[in-house]
């Protein structure tokens, strides 16, 4: 049996992403990523790094949380 669209990328159904060409995230995005307690420079860092998608970039941020300098609440105390 053929199926002539089987090598098709599918469509996404993602909405468009938030941090386009350019280095520019979208501000609700960010504003999220701050609600998060994540700095600002780590959240633009984070949506750059995932095309804007909120959800990953989050994800990333709190993977990648000694990756850049922050003054969030994810930083660790250094005191333990």
């Amino acid at each position: 049996m053929e199926d002539p669209d089987l090598n098709t990328p599918l469509a996404s159904s993602a909405p468009a992403a938030a941090a386009p060409a350019g280095g520019h995230v979208d501000p609700e995005a960010l504003q999220s990523m701050l609600a998060f307690g994540i700095s600002e420079s780590h959240a633009r860092r984070a949506l750059l790094a995932t095309d804007g998608n909120l959800e990953r970039a989050a994800d990333w941020a709190f993977n990648h949380e000694g990756s850049s300098p922050q003054r969030g609440s994810i930083a660790r105390d250094s005191r333990g």
